[in-house]
């Protein structure tokens, strides 16, 4: 993978859990969500890692800026978002596009940033309810007219229990990698990774996985558990409380859109 160049992100001003589904729908604290949110960016900072805020769309999840693009052989895909609340998200980063002049490819299918993970030579896409089949196809068949060398291998997972496959499924190098239980599809994955780093359901269940990889063996891990696994196994880890956030369903992973360009 490409260093990143800089990571685009949405402050979570009219952060939301708009499911009436979720346990926590009427019981989050903006104060939190916002130390919360302030904690990651003071981690990108002593970092080093650039990183910009998109305009808002008053959005209710317009925070988890991942699921609206990915970058890769120098172009910032948009993705199309399925929910309907979500989907005038994109167009901001449009406007971020056009004034950088930046080269971009809009999906006419379904699919998420989130569900998109970005190998050295492989991207696996999750299959899963907000990722159709049809984009896949779609980006398949870009891949081949500009004559890429990336191959799309499509990943199974538990799409009922996680939203996205960056939830359940993360790069950490060219070898080695983040995984769970949630996978279906993990002897894919094996044969593509010397070192896999399995975590608990109930790490996942706490975005464990959902990790963001700075470099080579620097990362950014917001659960307890993968923490331990990670630096056992040698990687500088920065941890980041994100509770609050969390108990909408997404991490810090979910929180940005790093750009490699």
């Amino acid at each position: 993978m490409k260093d990143i160049n800089y990571i685009l992100m949405r402050y979570p001003s009219y952060f939301e859990i708009i499911d009436y589904r979720n346990q926590h729908k009427d019981n989050i604290s903006m104060e939190k969500v916002y130390d919360n949110y302030n904690n990651l960016l003071n981690i990108l900072s002593e970092e080093d890692i650039k990183y910009y805020f998109l305009n808002t769309e008053k959005g209710p999840s317009e925070v988890f800026t991942r699921d609206i693009g990915f970058s890769l052989e120098g172009t910032l895909f948009v993705c199309k978002l399925k929910n309907k609340h979500r989907k005038k998200e994109t167009k901001n980063l449009l406007e971020h596009i056009r004034k950088n002049r930046l080269k971009y490819y809009e999906f006419e299918n379904e699919i998420e940033g989130g569900d998109v993970v970005i190998g050295d030579s492989k991207i696996f896409i999750g299959l899963s309810q907000r990722t159709s089949e049809e984009a896949i196809s779609e980006l398949e068949q870009y891949l081949e007219d500009i004559g890429s060398k990336y191959k799309v291998i499509p990943i199974r997972f538990d799409s009922v229990s996680k939203l996205h496959l960056d939830c359940v499924f993360n790069i950490l190098d060219k070898k080695s990698a983040i995984v769970c239980d949630y996978i279906y599809d993990i002897e894919t994955i094996e044969k593509e990774f010397k070192n896999l780093y399995y975590v608990s359901k109930k790490s996942a269940d706490n975005l464990g996985v959902n990790i963001i990889s700075l470099d080579k063996k620097r990362v950014i891990c917001s659960d307890t558990e993968a923490t331990r696994v990670l630096r056992k196994n040698g990687y500088k880890v920065l941890q980041c409380e994100y509770d609050e956030i969390i108990k909408s369903g997404g991490g810090i992973g979910c929180s940005t859109l790093p750009i490699r360009i």
